[in-house]
């Protein structure tokens, strides 16, 4: 979009100025050199931020709203804080009045109304290239204002944006990222989509042919998107898998009541919106047939469902490409809305400021500023914020997503962005290029999803690897939430049964056979006594029996292991082996053990949250930063429940698994040995029979000490 020097704001004039400098630099400078940070100035007065304000500088309004308008020690506004974007005129206009009123405010408390900013690319990660689609705001300490007023004055101290350009302008040259679609259901959006699918099935094999697949028991078949039916036929065909939030009850569910009436036909208005949304996108990609768990699904027949999350694994790879309603809370929402703004018919949260474009012959600073400019065009920010982009979307925070993610060929993600990914290629609809790793929260690439799709036998260093992945899997999906509490075991059985085909490892209710050891080692960051659900699911030596976040990240490669499992037996809720359910576990353990001194069984309760291991380096500084971080996350731990489990079981006991020792050096100099001690918190049950009760690590106290040799090995049976 093209714009003139008339429309160009004298607060922001800078900024249209500097901001191409950047990218003169960019063209004119090879890659190897293109180090360093690149920096300018922005000097700016409160009285111009007003005038910008009351102007209606879209631009400046946001960065006024974002420095200032928050802040509660110039302010008593009792209202949380919110991001700026833009309103109906009416609320435009009250929200700058807002604004203004702020500025007055301010102003009467400083003798020098004059700041400074700070404007350079972001730099990505350890990446010492700058990023010129993304710049960076900060506010500066000056001679004008102290130190003191400058904290006082601003809620924050810096904000990153993203930078785009429309394809059709001059600008687009300098500009490389382009503003993201806010018409998902566009004829141009749809095309797009349907070019990423074409890509990927003419050119990776990996991911799967073009071939038709064993479809489910069920299918809806969409037809002509408006009268719709239940295929039963378990045909061959190609079809797409819905991943999406119920958030609630659904209406017109298929139940043994009405599935013939799906069979015969029932229109698309009986759907709620996200599933008609997904019938849509399901036809604009050719595909007849959509597979939806509340439509394929009896929900009222226990044994039907029982045996549909069994097929899982099946249903998202067997799938042509999942859909994946990310953005919508619940399935009334829907996620084809239209959102753009209706002037500029891009999405509404985008605010737009002047740029000066360079003519083509400058090379330098002075020839940009110093010669007549080429041209203004119009570019669109908006606020940068990585974390928000897909794993804080509402599909994020559920359970069954999860494998859901994982387990698809193809996955399309209708969110904030429009995704796809593959195991082959990622590709973003405009905006900035998303990290290439599997987009499953804190996971952040650890399991490359192709390694769940191959087929054969895998070598010992993949293994290792895949089971490293389990690992984080069991974090992030112990972070998300369950309708049903007993799904906790089902929820992830996809993964598992995977994992367990292709390494040939057995799986016992959330541990593997081979290293069963290791992995009761986990952790709970809540007491685990007080978030065990009241419906026994699993036993209590498998994370899958508590409603906590759950970590493994502290038993390195060098410790030393003091136990052995002597065996482990998992009885499922069938006759075959189960990865869903299980109704009973017992696994014995031999090792050194004690029972816990009274006077110490308090502190070994809080101390029961498995930090950070030492690291390899041995350096002091490295770990104590690694725990300062750790402890200052943990949840407080009140006095009354290492009382309960007190009284709950008149005797515990501690078992140590693992020991490590290590020298702890200090800025390279040798400080002191250490052998510290991992192990399991133990009670005993009325049957004899021992319960996990927690856990501890890196423990050094004086009771403890030398206990692999003086204490009695015992074998116990934990349930």
């Amino acid at each position: 979009m093209a714009s003139d020097r008339s429309s160009v704001c004298k607060a922001c004039e800078c900024v249209a100025r500097e901001l191409p400098l950047f990218h003169l630099y960019q063209r004119t400078l090879a890659p190897e050199h293109q180090n360093g940070k690149l920096q300018s100035l922005w000097k700016v007065r409160l009285s111009e931020f007003a005038a910008a304000v009351e102007a209606h500088c879209d631009f400046c309004t946001f960065v006024v709203d974002k420095f200032l308008h928050c802040n509660k020690i110039w302010l008593t506004s009792k209202e949380p804080c919110r991001p700026w974007f833009r309103k109906d005129a009416e609320a435009d206009l009250k929200h700058r009045s807002e604004l203004l009123d702020t500025i007055r405010k301010i102003s009467a408390e400083l003798e020098n109304d004059e700041f400074e900013f700070s404007l350079y690319p972001s730099h990505s990660g350890d990446n010492p290239l700058p990023d010129f689609n993304k710049l960076e705001i900060t506010a500066m300490q000056t001679k004008n204002q102290s130190q003191e007023v400058t904290k006082k004055l601003f809620h924050i101290s810096r904000i990153s944006l993203e930078v785009f350009c429309t394809e059709d302008d001059p600008a687009s040259k300098a500009i490389t990222t382009r503003p993201q679609t806010a018409a998902p259901a566009s004829d141009e959006s749809f095309q797009k989509v349907r070019s990423w699918l074409k890509e990927c099935v003419e050119t990776h094999p990996r991911c799967g042919t073009d071939h038709e697949k064993p479809l489910p028991s069920r299918v809806i078949d969409v037809g002509d998107g408006k009268r719709l039916r239940l295929d039963i036929s378990r045909g061959r065909g190609r079809y797409a898998a819905l991943s999406y939030c119920w958030g609630g009850l659904q209406n017109a569910n298929t139940l043994t009541t009405n599935l013939e009436e799906r069979i015969n036909g029932f229109d698309i208005s009986e759907l709620e919106l996200t599933l008609q949304d997904a019938v849509r996108v399901t036809q604009k990609l050719g595909l007849k047939y959509l597979w939806i768990d509340a439509q394929c699904i009896l929900q009222d027949s226990a044994q039907d469902k029982e045996y549909e999350v069994s097929q899982m694994v099946n249903i998202y790879k067997n799938a042509h490409v999942t859909i994946c309603a990310a953005k919508s809370s619940k399935a009334s929402d829907g996620f084809l809305a239209d959102t753009r703004d209706e002037e500029t018919k891009l999405p509404s949260d985008l605010i737009p400021f002047a740029y000066r474009r360079p003519v083509e012959t400058a090379v330098t600073a002075r020839e940009a500023i110093e010669e007549p400019a080429a041209g203004y065009s119009t570019l669109w920010v908006r606020e940068y914020q990585p974390e928000s982009t897909t794993s804080v979307e509402p599909v994020m925070k559920r359970a069954w997503t999860l494998q859901e993610r994982l387990l698809s060929p193809r996955f399309l993600h209708y969110g904030t962005r429009l995704i796809w990914q593959c195991n082959r290629m990622q590709r973003c609809d405009g905006g900035v290029e998303l990290p290439n790793q599997d987009m499953i929260g804190n996971v952040s690439g650890s399991v490359n999803r192709s390694l769940l799709l191959e087929g054969g036998s895998l070598n010992l260093f993949t293994q290792q690897q895949l089971f490293e992945g389990w690992y984080q899997i069991v974090h992030d999906y112990t972070k998300r939430a369950l309708s049903d509490p007993t799904d906790k075991l089902p929820g992830i059985a996809g993964i598992a049964k995977e994992i367990s085909r292709l390494s040939g490892v057995a799986y016992m209710a959330g541990l593997w056979s081979n290293n069963l050891l290791h992995d009761l080692m986990w952790t709970s960051n809540d007491k685990e006594r007080f978030t065990r659900p009241k419906v026994w699911r699993a036993p209590t030596w498998s994370w899958a029996s508590v409603n906590s976040v759950v970590s493994y990240k502290t038993i390195t490669a060098d410790a030393i292991e003091e136990a052995e499992v002597v065996d482990c037996q998992v009885e499922p809720s069938h006759p075959q082996p189960s990865f869903e359910t299980v109704t009973s576990g017992r696994l014995k353990l031999r090792g050194p053990m004690a029972l816990i001194p009274h006077e110490d069984i308090r502190q070994l309760f809080h101390d029961q949250s498995m930090g950070p291991a030492p690291p390899k380096s041995n350096d002091a500084v490295e770990w104590n930063t690694k725990m300062f971080e750790f402890f200052s996350t943990l949840p407080q731990l009140e006095d009354t429940d290492t009382e309960s489990d007190e009284l709950e079981f008149e005797e515990v006991f501690c078992l140590v698994t693992h020991s490590r020792h290590w020298t702890q050096h200090n800025f390279g100099e040798f400080r002191s040995e250490k052998t510290c001690y991992f192990g399991l918190i133990l009670g005993r049950n009325e049957e004899g029979h021992f319960e996990r009760l927690g856990s501890f690590d890196n423990q050094n106290k004086e009771w403890m000490k030398n206990c692999t040799d003086k204490w009695e090995r015992k074998t116990v049976t934990l349930v």
